[in-house]
């Protein structure tokens, strides 16, 4: 199963050529340290970074150690389809564990692939392993809760650490483990009154646990000792940040947990959400016979407290919208629970009343963002499922049609579920109706997923299959994908979003780019994220002398108007030069007194200064040429361009506008050229972010390039010039 389900997601992850989620370069840069230091330390641009979920870039590893980056991402997404589709193998087992029906564990096994967030196993994200990861943890933990032994608890507490290492969102588990445990063992306590179960639940606890219980000592104590030195939140992760009481954003909390679970449940037919979640409830208030049966409804009721509330908590922290793929994890749940609740001897009666009317309040009364689902057509990984919605919408007319349908599948379904106890049909018939209802109701959300995923353009206004092999990777085209390359990341366009697409682009398909530099202190332009580490360049403002040189080679944008090293540009393309500054670097030239993207400021003259060559033994002639824009709305805005004492004024246009000046640069200093802009109005928002982007400011032109001339002027004497 596992291999045939590998096989067909293969397929599909094999046309893919594009990233579906800018996150896929981290994982993509993890692995390829991996596989180029043979250490699993974390490290991205040859610096560590504090990072644990490293266990998908260590699986996908083997396949970034070929010359042709292009084709390792191909093959490491192929891989990546067998690794999530392995899912179904813990499935499989849980299911075979705590079912009587021999038809059960395949069918459960292979509803938990074919599920609308198997879409993610097309791009490089940690849930392709940690989705596995989870399940095979959850397994290990049912196993250890019902039969109590160390070979038991140390297994369940190894998958635990390695669903952690998959994703860190999972350290929810290691919370998950001792809570359902203590659950069980009350519930199963033969002690008289709620004091004596206790009790009897506590000896158990300590007595059958050894393992348990030292490990947990040690944690705590471990907890404890980080916290002290300041480094637990950054040990756990991002995550971490938003569990404490101080983050839980516990006004809105009700309206948004009810809308997650609601949205969660259109990926498996809505209706055997309901049961599972009756089912649970009603299994840990009156355990079953089976030890197994009643430690999976502990660890499901536990986790569906921690996971739900911690992924609604998360997103009303931090993204604003619900991101459905912090949930997948409860997929295989919802699927067995579904099936123990109508082949269980107890009929699920009043235990149906709170699940339904959390779904229903949520499909009611959820906010379903706009962005999630209809303001842009290509589909979101953070949270696939949203895609129904759109569906639904388009066919219904509006999503307040969509709300009372689903509203009505809830009511009717769970009323048509509870009627089947009514009919003389055998609990296994009743369990493949259920299931063949959630079958056809996964597959449709699936396809869904994967029509949007390939019948529209991805977020880089492209098509996932589009032909991108000689485009975007053309710097190791140029150099060969061994070569050493420094990003120096710079607006490319007057977008920020292509400007964001293109720097992404050229980092995710350029193996030779092992490094990204920046200005010292607030440099703006970051188009990868925090999780890519800068090199702050400290420059000497009077020789030019740059400390650092990571590289032969620097990509950067032809319109730099910052600063240039010096060196020869072998290659331009796609408004970024290729620029061999060999070692030590050195300014070419410096400014000052500009907008970070290039435009002048009102009032303020801007100085550039041009420092001498490499060997310079004498003064020299140099000749800078600049080209500049005015405003669109500005007809003419005259410049004056004065060094060493001369100058020359022109009237600037909205289209380019060519100045020169030369200086006499000497031996081992620089040479000062000033421009002076005469007024100033509205111009275009600052590139520096996106935020900002769209913010009004003033100023007066656009530098678009600073060249200076390849040749070496004559000799020549500062001290006359300047006289």
């Amino acid at each position: 199963m596992w291999l045939v389900l590998g096989s067909i997601l293969a397929e599909f992850a094999r046309r893919v050529t594009d990233y579906a989620d800018f996150d896929a370069g981290r994982y993509e840069r993890l692995a390829i340290s991996v596989a180029e230091t043979h250490s699993i330390v974390p490290r991205i641009h040859g610096v560590n970074i504090n990072y644990v979920s490293m266990l998908y870039p260590l699986l996908i590893a083997p396949f970034f150690t070929g010359a042709a980056l292009w084709k390792d991402l191909q093959n490491a997404q192929v891989a990546s389809a067998y690794i999530m589709a392995s899912a179904c193998v813990p499935t499989f087992l849980l299911t075979r564990r705590l079912t009587s029906e021999w038809w059960a564990p395949y069918v459960v096994g292979a509803l938990s692939v074919c599920m609308p967030w198997i879409v993610i196993a097309m791009s490089l994200m940690t849930e392709v392993a940690s989705y596995p990861a989870s399940i095979w943890a959850v397994y290990a933990i049912v196993v250890a809760t019902a039969q109590p032994s160390k070979r038991h608890d140390l297994l369940a507490l190894v998958a635990i650490v390695l669903a952690f290492l998959a994703r860190g969102e999972l350290i929810t588990l290691v919370f998950v483990f001792p809570v359902a445990l203590a659950a069980f063992e009350l519930g199963r306590s033969s002690g008289v009154g709620l004091r004596g179960r206790a009790t009897g639940a506590a000896r158990s606890l300590v007595f059958g646990h050894p393992v348990l219980a030292v490990a947990y000592a040690l944690l705590v104590g471990t907890a404890l000792t980080l916290e002290a030195a300041g480094r637990l939140a950054s040990t756990i992760g991002i995550y971490s940040v938003y569990s404490s009481a101080g983050h839980i954003v516990w006004g809105a909390l009700p309206r948004a947990l009810a809308e997650h679970v609601a949205t969660f449940s259109l990926g498996v037919g809505v209706v055997p959400c309901v049961i599972a979640f009756a089912w649970t409830g009603a299994a840990v208030v009156r355990p079953a016979a089976n030890r197994d049966v009643h430690a999976f409804a502990c660890v499901c009721a536990v986790m569906f407290v921690v996971i739900f509330v911690q992924a609604t908590n998360f997103d009303l922290v931090v993204n604003g919208y619900i991101h459905d793929r912090f949930i997948l994890y409860f997929v295989p749940m919802v699927l067995l629970g579904a099936v123990l609740g109508v082949t269980g001897s107890r009929p699920l009666r009043w235990s149906l009343v709170w699940p339904v009317c959390l779904i229903v309040a949520g499909f009611a009364f959820g906010e379903i963002p706009p962005v999630t689902w209809s303001q842009f057509p290509w589909l979101d990984l953070d949270t696939p499922i949203s895609t129904v919605y759109r569906v639904l919408a388009a066919h219904l007319g509006g999503l307040t049609p969509a709300r009372v349908l689903l509203i009505a599948i809830v009511v009717g379904g769970t009323g048509a579920v509870a009627g089947l106890r009514l009919t003389r049909l055998r609990a296994a018939h009743r369990a493949l109706l259920v299931l063949a209802w959630c079958a056809i109701a996964m597959v449709f959300t699936t396809e869904w997923t994967f029509v949007r995923a390939f019948d529209v353009t991805d977020r880089n206004n492209r098509s996932l299959t589009a032909t991108l092999h000689g485009t975007v990777d053309w710097i190791d085209a140029a150099l060969g994908s061994d070569a050493r390359v420094t990003a120096i990341q710079y607006p490319v366009s007057s977008d920020w979003f292509v400007d964001q697409k293109a720097w992404v682009d050229y980092e995710y398909f350029n193996k030779s780019i092992v490094r990204g530099a920046r200005l010292p202190g607030a440099d703006p332009f970051d188009y990868n994220g925090f999780w890519f580490p800068k090199l702050s360049l400290n420059y000497d403002a009077a020789t030019g002398n740059v400390a650092e040189a990571p590289t032969p080679w620097v990509a950067t944008s032809t319109g730099e108007s910052r600063f240039r090293l010096q060196g020869t540009t072998k290659v331009v393309a796609q408004n970024v030069e290729l620029v061999d500054v060999g070692s030590p670097w050195r300014l070419e030239w410096l400014t000052d007194g500009m907008y970070d993207d290039g435009w002048t400021r009102p009032g303020v003259p801007v100085s550039v200064r041009l420092y001498a060559e490499r060997g310079q033994s004498t003064a020299r002639m140099r000749s800078v040429t600049f080209i500049l824009r005015a405003p669109d709305q500005i007809a003419r805005r005259r410049v004056t361009i004065g060094a060493q004492g001369h100058s020359t004024s022109a009237a600037v246009t909205p289209s380019s506008t060519t100045m020169a000046a030369q200086v006499c640069v000497p031996a081992h200093g620089y040479a000062e050229i000033r421009l002076v802009v005469a007024g100033a109005s509205a111009i275009p928002g600052d590139l520096a972010t996106l935020a900002s982007s769209l913010l009004p400011r003033r100023g007066g032109v656009y530098v678009a390039s600073i060249g200076e001339a390849d040749e070496i002027g004559a000799a020549c004497s500062t001290t006359q010039d300047a006289a």
